[in-house]
């Protein structure tokens, strides 16, 4: 039996493979969405995180239906996007 964060993993999968990647460089930088958003048709919001903080990092200037928030984590060497489900929830 699958555990929920698989069968999570398994659906974010899926959705990933059903957007446009072409251009896009990894790791993205937080200029490369654009290009991504403009590719897909969706709005990407990126907030960072220090200590007890949640801000703004960029904040898509497009009107689209599909939205969708990213946590952006990162050391000195590395960073990593998370999806964000729920903003009011990681605010509180």
């Amino acid at each position: 039996m699958l555990t929920k964060m698989r069968r999570e993993y398994i659906k974010l999968r899926k959705q990933a493979e059903k957007l446009k990647w072409d251009g896009i460089e990894f790791p993205v930088s937080l200029i490369d969405i654009d290009k991504f958003e403009k590719s897909n048709d969706l709005s990407v919001n990126v907030f960072g995180y220090e200590k007890e903080y949640v801000y703004p990092l960029r904040i898509s200037s497009k009107q689209c239906k599909r939205v969708v928030d990213l946590l952006l984590i990162s050391d000195d060497e590395k960073q990593h996007y998370c999806v964000i489900k729920s903003l009011s929830r990681l605010l509180t």
